[in-house]
């Protein structure tokens, strides 16, 4: 792990480190406030960041202990976000649970490209750019 400067924000119970590389566009949405999402399943938050011109979107879903809907919810967004935004954002998804995830959960969570964190754990964008060859 390097040991750039980072900074974190914090929402909910969510707290996510960013390496200062990264700007982000604008402060955590819930996704609740988007009107064309009304009505459909969809996940709690997403965030906006550049990092060396490439545009990113960060799907957040916080839950308890982890379910199918959870993914649910997630993929039902990556399609809405996919649809909605320029073609060259990459869209990272994001599962922040509390209780522990069963077996099932962790198969289709890695089948989906879906990142875990449990709530004690702050999470690290950092990390996860890294794993994705992004830095």
């Amino acid at each position: 792990m390097s040991q750039r400067a980072k900074y974190s924000i914090k929402f909910g119970s969510i707290k996510i480190q960013f390496p200062r590389c990264i700007k982000i566009i604008d402060k955590p949405i819930d996704v609740d406030c988007i009107e064309a999402l009304s009505g459909i399943i969809h996940c709690d938050y997403i965030i906006r960041f550049v990092l060396n011109d490439m545009y990113f979107c960060l799907i957040v879903e916080d839950t308890s202990l982890p379910e199918l809907k959870d993914i649910k919810k997630i993929e039902k967004c990556y399609e809405y976000f996919i649809r909605q935004s320029d073609k060259g954002t990459i869209v990272i998804k994001l599962l922040h649970f509390k209780r522990g995830a069963r077996a099932p959960i962790l198969k289709l969570a890695s089948k989906n490209k879906v990142e875990l964190f449990k709530c004690t754990k702050t999470i690290d964008v950092e990390q996860i750019l890294r794993k994705r060859n992004f830095l």
